[in-house]
């Protein structure tokens, strides 16, 4: 995806009664969004999860990526619980300082931290977090409707799940301004920004 966020500018009404997506489910980001971050690293962005504690070698055990945030806070990774000493604090969800009333600057989501590795065997298997979703303006001259059947989405990515090792965190929800001088949502439209699920962790 692109760097920039998704715009459409239109002369005259926008009727939508399908899908649009701006949304990711890996962690690649949507456009205008951030990617998630690299086994063992924070998400990128400016809301972007951090990565979790503990390092091979020497734990058999580390924490999970946080979760990237948006207008709210990220959810933190979850704490590892081994012998000690081998428990290790959680990954810090990103802050929720991204958002704004008016959308102004209009950005997608942060990515989500990566898990971290927990041993050295071929069964050890950290993943990357959730890229975040895409950012989509729509502006029309007209009216904008959005019927029963319309849907949008700029959904953040789940963060992996890991084999003996931190799961990772998720990406932030994008962001969607539609901009007209009439806007109609119908009963039954979508219009979602969710946040993507953090990964399960695993120790040995």
């Amino acid at each position: 995806m692109g760097a920039n966020a998704l715009v459409l500018l239109v002369s005259g009404d926008v009727q939508i009664d399908g899908r649009i997506t701006v949304a990711t489910e890996d962690a690649t980001a949507g456009p205008g969004g951030y990617a998630g971050g690299a086994v063992g690293t924070a998400g990128d962005g400016p809301c972007a999860g951090l990565a979790g504690s503990g390092t091979y070698p020497g734990d058999n055990c580390t924490s999970g990526g946080g979760g990237a945030g948006y207008a709210a806070p990220g959810g933190s990774g979850g704490v590892s619980i081994c012998s000690a000493p081998n428990n290790h604090a959680a990954g810090a969800g990103g802050p929720g300082t991204c958002g704004t009333a008016t959308l102004v600057p209009l950005l997608g989501g942060s990515g989500g931290a990566g898990g971290v590795l927990a041993g050295a065997n071929s069964a050890s298997v950290p993943q990357p977090g959730g890229g975040g979703g895409g950012a989509l303006q729509i502006a029309a001259s007209g009216t904008i409707t959005v019927s029963a059947t319309g849907e949008i989405h700029a959904g953040g990515g789940g963060g992996g799940e890991a084999m003996e090792s931190g799961g990772a965190g998720g990406g932030s929800g994008g962001a969607m301004l539609l901009e007209a001088p009439t806007v109609t949502i119908a009963v039954g439209a979508v219009l979602a920004a969710n946040g993507g699920g953090g990964g399960a962790g695993d120790c040995n």
